[in-house]
């Protein structure tokens, strides 16, 4: 998130719509991403129809909690 590290990516920057730092060990880092075509779909294909979403934890070899949002619009697509 610091736009001097060699691993800055602006288009992750941009994505970003909330970000909670990692301030002691009991805490964990929480990052929720929107492009802005996902911000588009949503808004397009999710009104009035249904948004689930589905969670799953320990994404590889690290504990991560990983949430996905899928929208369904009224046609069931």
């Amino acid at each position: 998130m610091n736009p001097q590290s060699s691993f800055f990516e602006p288009a992750i920057h941009q994505a970003v719509f909330h970000y909670g730092a990692r301030t002691t060990t009991a805490e964990r880092l929480k990052i929720c991403l929107s492009t802005a075509e996902m911000t588009e779909a949503a808004c397009t294909c999710c009104d009035r129809g249904q948004l689930v979403l589905d969670g799953t934890f320990g994404l590889c070899t690290s504990r991560l909690l990983v949430w996905i949002a899928l929208g369904v619009d009224n046609g069931g697509r």
